[in-house]
Parts: structure tokens; C-alpha cells; sequence
């Protein structure tokens, strides 16, 4: 194609396991706007210090002033059109190697894992080989974990892919750069614990019973209790509290915010302060970066997990610091995704969902409701139902406020994978269902169990590998291409129509009084011993006594003929051959030798 130096932006989104995807602004004026084209390549660097990759085009916007917007994936996103059959493996090198032999089609991908891990690897029922390698339940990335680089056509899964270059942001310095998003809404300062024996009597720390987070510079307080009575089994002196309160800070960070920002290097001006924020031009994705709170006196690690490239400036747009989570599922929209299931089942899956949820609810799991103000107020704000009576403790979460209600079993913080929001919006990775009535379902792919059936619905594609039955077998399409039919077939175009019936092909046109008429027929029946005809009509249609011409399998002479019929559908002239093989010429009846 050539340079696509006529483009108004371009920038190149990549997330942790996540999106990576590119996004270009080009006017219709432009050199190249002829040439872009759906599935066509894009050839960009994705960060400063990477190798330009190549991005497929899946959307072209239509024209607003002038310029369309172009969007691509990456060429890797190719792999969800390699359909994978059952495989397994013993550790992440194999597994990855699987995927690639056991693929249906050519599949011209490298892959590469420093991971070492130990655990069983299994493809079930066949899927995408990009969903296998992290989207879906057992997964590679799900069995062994991981971090992906897409490399053009080599995937890598690295254990850890990013380093820690020593880059620091000091939180209030360089604020204006930064975008906050709740980090200390669930900071404490400090922790009460207590212990509780058989009778329910409480032991604390006499005195002072809140043992605060060493080194911690606040100007609030906010204190958690903690109820040690399960990590101490004696009954407890107030030195075993406290030290079991200050091993608590120590293993879960009390006092330190969970990091969620979003670095804008889109306002940055040249500055005497600019040699700081400059540090961050070198941070990459999943890299370390230290962000310390000046304010709190405290410091926390977090991973670089999005980038925003700006390809046309050569620099970064924004980086966001959080919480590095997989989420490699959201990529896979467009895709489908295959449902595991159990291959010698004996019950359908909503059998097997309703009883497993009946066992659930209706069984003695245990578990705890707190009331809990999200923001530190005094009065609480949602309902939190959890396996651990603290919020820190707790894996399995079920969150009830006003914008909505939702399960996460990471931990308060979620993913929350099953919710329901204020808006209308329903997330969920699997919904087992009888009946689902709806006005509009939006979708890739739909897609079968066994994936015998297949609808594309962005591409208008519908594949049925065991043909296409409709109602009964009085209608089948075959996968080789057959079409069965029995009863009345019908193909109508304007003022012609054709209708196969009862063995029986009529053609059929509309005359001027509105009235179809047919003007010829095909079968495999006639008079005068015929088993094969066709039968051509005059004028008058419609009445076997108007036929003007037709063609016998067998006719009055024992063998093929062709007759011409008057308008009584008396046969005038006959060119034939009898049973001997002879050919003959028969007019009004004589037959001429």
C-alpha cells in the first residue's frame, strides 16, 4: 500500500492479557483512503521500544467530515479462526505445542513459554485456538498463568513479562499529570483484634486495644477489627494479639492503597519538571512502578497494565497503573466462546445448573452479612454477603448497592463476572437458561456444544455441519450439497413462477388478467405408456386438451417420440422411434417409413 502519511492520528491501545488493538483517524483525501480495506494490514510500532506489528483492518467507519475512523486488531487475533480438536498436556511448553498440532487448519504461528508449571492441560470439545490460549474456562493462561507478548506471528507467554526499572511517581507532585480512582477508599490505619472463646467471651488488648500500622503517617483514622479466634487456638495474652494484629498489616498491606491511575502524557508541557515525569516514557507494559503517597507516608508497587500509544507523535498517550488482572476474555467477544462440557454427559446443562444450584442455596455453606459503607462513612451504603467475616479475608463476595448487585471470587475488590447494573446491563460468563424471551440479542458468534452449528452474525454466515432440517425430514439440506424436499416447492420471481409438486415440474406465467397459466410441465408420467414427458401448452394453458407439443419416454409406437398436438389435442405430427430401434415420421396418424 505505502505510508499512510496523510493520517490524522493513530494510536495503539494494549492491555495485560488483555485488548490490543489499533485506532486511525484518515481523511478521504488521503493518498492511501482507496487501499484501506477490510481485512487489509497495518503496519505500526505499538510502544517506543518494540518491533512494529502488523494489525488487521475489521471496521471502517463510514465518512464524517471528511475522514473515517479505521480500526484493526492484531494480527494475532487471526488465531480465533483456527478451530483446535481435543488435545491434552502435562505443562505449558506442551500445552502450547498441542494447540498448534492438533489445529484444523494451517496454523503458521510460533509459541514460546518460560513457564515450567506442572498441571494438566485438557481441550475437551473443540474451540478458537486464541480462546484456548486465555478467555475461556481452562485455558493455558488459566491452568498455568502468565503474561502474553503477541510478537506479530510468535506468541510468548512469559511468567513475568515486564521488569522494574526503578521508575517512582510521587503522589501530589505531579497530580495534574494523574487520574485517581479511589485509592485509599479502603485504607486503614490501624487494627483491633480480639478473640473470642466457646462462651462467647472477648479478649483485647487492655488499655489501647487498636495496634496502628508501623511507620503510617495519617490524618484520619480508620480501624479495622479483626477476630483472631481461628489463628489462636489458647486463650490469647495481649503481646499474642498484638502480634498477631501486626502480622496481619504485614501480609495483606493494611494501610497502603490499592493503585488505580491513569498517566496522561497528552497535556505535558517542557518543564524544568518534565525531567521526572519523563521517567515514565520508559515504562512498558506489566512493568513495576513505585508510587509513593507522601501525604500517608506510605509507598505501593503497581503494574503497569494498558498503554496508550500515540504512533504519529511517537509517544505514549496514557499509561494505567493497577491491579495487574487478567483479562484476556473481554478480546474474545467477537469470537465466541466454547462451553466446556462433560463429553459422556447423561442430563442436558440445565438440568445439571438447577440441581448444583439447588445443592447450593438450599445447603448449609455457612457465610456472613455485613452492613458496609463503601466511602468510610458512618452510615452504610451496600450489603456485603462473604466466606470471612472481614472484608480483607474474604474471596467469595456478593455485593448489593444501589448502582447494582454482583458476585466476585477474587476478593472485594472483584472482578465482579456476574452483575447485574442500575443501567440495565447484565454480565455474566455463563447463563444456564429454559427459556429466554428477549427484543434484541447482540452477538459475534453463536455456537453449538458439539459445533455442528455455527452463525456468524457479523458476517451473515450460518454453517450447519449435519445439514439443515426444517420442521421434519420433509425438508433437508445435506452437508454434501443435496437439497430433499417432499410436498410443494414454489420459486416465484415477478410475473414467472415454478412449482415442483407431486413429481411434477410446472413453469407458470401471469397474463394480463391476473391469472397464472401454465405454459409447460415436466413428469414422470403420461398417457400412451409414457413414464418420462414433457409437455408444452398453446395459448389456452392450463387444459391437457390445449397441448401443442410434448416429449415421451414411450409413445404409440413403442418407443421415444416427439408429437405435435392441435389445439383438441389430437397428435398431427409424430418424429419417433419404434420398438425395433427404426426411426419414423408419423403425420395425422400414417406413418411414413
Amino acid at each position: 500500500m505505502g505510508v499512510l502519511r496523510d493520517a490524522v492520528r493513530c494510536t495503539v491501545t494494549e492491555e495485560r492479557n488483555g485488548a490490543f488493538e489499533l485506532e486511525m483517524v484518515y481523511p478521504i483525501t488521503g493518498q492511501h483512503y482507496s487501499s484501506l480495506a477490510l481485512r487489509g494490514l497495518i503496519l505500526a510500532k505499538p510502544n517506543p521500544y518494540g518491533e512494529a506489528q502488523y494489525f488487521r483492518i475489521y471496521k471502517i467507519s463510514r465518512p464524517i467530515n471528511g475522514q473515517v475512523t479505521v480500526n484493526a486488531q492484531h494480527i494475532s487475533y487471526d488465531l480465533s479462526g483456527i478451530p483446535v480438536g481435543p488435545c491434552k498436556a502435562l505443562n505449558a511448553v506442551d500445552a502450547l505445542q498441542q494447540l498448534k498440532s492438533h489445529a484444523a487448519v494451517s496454523c503458521d504461528y510460533t509459541f514460546w513459554t518460560d513457564i515450567q508449571t506442572v498441571a494438566d492441560f485438557v481441550v475437551a470439545v473443540p474451540g478458537s485456538l486464541r480462546s484456548l490460549l486465555g478467555g475461556v474456562e481452562g485455558s493455558v493462561l488459566d491452568v498455568y498463568g502468565g503474561e502474553y507478548e503477541w510478537d506479530n506471528t510468535t506468541v510468548k507467554l512469559h511468567s513475568q513479562r515486564g521488569t522494574d526499572h526503578g521508575v517512582t511517581i510521587r503522589y501530589g507532585k505531579n497530580l495534574t499529570d494523574l487520574t485517581q480512582e479511589e485509592n485509599c477508599a479502603e485504607v486503614y490505619t490501624g487494627v483491633y483484634p480480639y478473640w473470642v472463646d466457646s462462651d462467647g467471651n472477648v479478649t483485647q488488648i487492655t488499655g489501647n486495644p487498636v495496634v496502628n500500622v508501623p511507620d503510617g503517617q495519617y490524618d484520619f483514622v480508620r480501624v479495622l477489627t479483626l477476630d483472631v479466634s481461628q489463628d489462636i487456638k489458647e486463650h490469647p495474652t495481649a503481646s499474642q494479639l498484638r502480634q498477631a494484629a501486626l502480622d496481619y498489616i504485614a501480609a495483606n498491606k493494611v494501610g497502603v492503597p490499592k493503585v488505580s491511575l491513569t498517566l496522561s502524557f497528552a497535556q505535558l508541557e517542557q518543564t524544568a519538571e518534565y525531567a521526572d515525569k519523563a521517567l515514565l516514557e520508559r515504562v512498558c507494559l506489566c512493568d513495576t512502578v513505585h508510587v509513593q503517597f507522601a501525604k500517608l507516608g506510605v509507598s505501593a508497587d503497581a503494574s503497569c497494565i494498558k498503554t496508550v500509544y500515540d504512533v504519529l507523535l511517537e509517544r505514549y498517550d496514557s499509561v494505567e497503573l493497577g491491579d495487574a488482572r487478567s483479562s484476556l476474555a473481554n478480546t474474545v467477544a467477537d469470537m465466541g466462546k466454547t462451553v466446556q462440557s462433560t463429553v459422556n454427559k447423561t442430563r442436558s446443562d440445565l438440568e445439571r445448573a438447577i440441581d448444583r444450584a439447588t445443592q447450593l442455596i438450599t445447603g448449609n455453606l455457612g457465610g456472613y452479612v455485613v452492613l458496609h459503607s463503601s466511602t468510610g462513612a458512618d452510615e452504610p451504603d451496600e450489603i456485603l454477603v462473604m466466606d470471612k467475616p472481614e472484608i480483607e479475608k474474604a474471596t467469595k463476595v456478593w455485593r448489593w448497592n444501589l448502582a447494582g448487585w454482583g458476585y466476585s471470587s477474587s476478593g472485594y475488590g472483584g472482578p465482579y463476572r456476574l452483575a447485574a447494573t442500575m443501567d440495565g446491563a447484565i454480565n455474566a460468563d455463563f447463563i444456564t437458561t429454559g427459556t429466554m424471551s428477549a427484543n434484541l440479542i447482540r452477538g459475534g458468534v453463536l455456537q453449538s456444544t458439539n459445533g455442528k452449528f455455527v452463525s456468524n452474525l457479523d458476517t451473515g454466515v450460518t454453517t450447519f455441519n449435519g445439514g439443515l432440517v426444517v420442521n421434519s425430514d420433509n425438508f433437508k439440506i445435506g452437508s454434501d450439497g443435496s437439497v430433499d424436499i417432499t410436498g410443494k416447492f414454489t420459486s416465484k420471481v415477478s410475473e414467472s413462477k415454478c412449482v415442483i409438486n407431486d413429481a411434477r415440474i410446472e413453469m407458470y406465467r401471469k397474463t394480463n388478467d391476473g391469472n397464472w397459466h401454465m405454459g409447460a410441465f415436466m413428469s414422470t408420467w403420461g398417457s400412451n405408456n409414457a413414464v418420462g414427458r414433457l409437455v408444452l401448452y398453446g395459448p389456452a394453458a392450463n387444459n391437457p386438451n390445449n397441448m401443442i407439443a410434448n416429449v415421451t419416454m414411450a409413445g404409440q409406437y413403442e418407443g421415444g417420440a416427439i408429437a405435435i398436438s392441435d389445439a383438441s389435442g389430437n397428435v398431427k405430427v409424430q418424429l419417433g422411434v419404434d420398438g425395433a430401434g427404426n426411426g419414423y415420421v408419423a403425420v395425422n396418424g400414417r406413418m411414413i417409413q
